[in-house]
């Protein structure tokens, strides 16, 4: 455990602290993996909070990553995708791993995504899916994709190179839904108005969560009745607003109790829980285990 009060969180800053890699101002970073010491630095055994977007090819050997502390393993033609707000820890990693990533700044992800009319759906099922097997073929044309990127970002002679990454980022997110849609064991359904919807309730979820566990509170923001906020939610996620928002609140506590020296009370006060006793019986009621149990597991 280590000695923070908070959960650690890594963006595109942190990571340009420890290693010397490509960047486009602070919003953009490509890099390469050959061993744990490239990495070791910024992600640590302990849940950290990753505020930025992260995709990686694996190519060859294979490492464990805890995603939203859900454990994951990463192999050889592999691809793996982490978005922002998820929760992030390293776990083993083999002497052969070799593996290439992209990282952005979240306000560079959501200057390139929104106008995408099918990308919302993708990023739905990554997130529950964030590991995926991919053929040769597959890995050798994203390999391809970032190769490219790379050779434009080190190109600083070139005003525009921001743009052009830009450019390619939408065609590598229009190969990686293409590959979806053909190997997702369920469907990735162009975006509509509910997905949008969704898209909006989840982004303000994941600012608000500490502080409003109510569904009336998020279907007020989005000028919508509770009910209708619950159906269109439960249509597009198989599972309800409600479930949604004490899944953000049950995560950030395992965290807190796995990553930090917070007391119990100091938890439940961070969480805006009226005390330590309601704190500890939500918590049980979501996990089946108390807080103090849960700490010590």
């Amino acid at each position: 455990m280590n000695n923070t009060s908070t959960i650690p969180s890594i963006d595109i800053t942190e990571a340009r602290r420890y290693n010397e890699l490509a960047f486009l101002d602070d919003d953009f970073t490509i890099f390469e993996i050959k061993n744990e010491s490239d990495i070791q630095n910024i992600i640590t055994k302990f849940p950290s909070h990753l505020d930025a977007a992260v995709l990686s090819l694996c190519v060859h050997g294979s490492t464990k990553i805890g995603i939203n502390l859900e454990e994951f393993s990463v192999n050889t033609n592999t691809i793996t995708l982490i978005t922002p707000d998820q929760i992030i820890q390293k776990f083993d990693m083999n002497d052969d791993y070799h593996s290439y990533s992209i990282g952005t700044s979240r306000k560079f992800m959501e200057n390139v995504f929104p106008r995408q009319t099918d990308v919302i759906s993708l990023l739905l099922y990554l997130n529950t899916h964030p590991v995926f097997q991919l053929t040769q073929d597959e890995t050798d044309c994203l390999l391809e994709y970032y190769q490219f990127i790379q050779r434009k970002v080190n190109n600083s002679n070139n005003e525009f190179r921001k743009e052009i990454v830009k450019g390619l980022l939408v065609s590598l997110c229009y190969e990686l839904y293409t590959i979806y849609k053909k190997n997702a064991p369920i469907g990735i359904k162009p975006r509509t108005r509910k997905d949008e919807i969704f898209s909006h309730f989840i982004q303000i979820v994941s600012e608000n969560y500490k502080n409003k566990r109510s569904v009336a509170f998020y279907a007020e923001k989005l000028y919508l009745t509770p009910k209708h906020l619950s159906g269109v939610v439960k249509e597009v996620s198989n599972r309800t607003a409600g479930e949604w928002i004490d899944s953000y609140v049950v995560l950030e506590a395992k965290a807190l109790l796995k990553s930090s020296e917070m007391s119990i009370q100091e938890i439940a006060e961070a969480l805006h829980f009226a005390n330590q006793s309601f704190f500890g019986k939500y918590f049980k009621h979501y996990t089946g285990m108390s807080p103090k149990n849960y700490r010590r597991s």
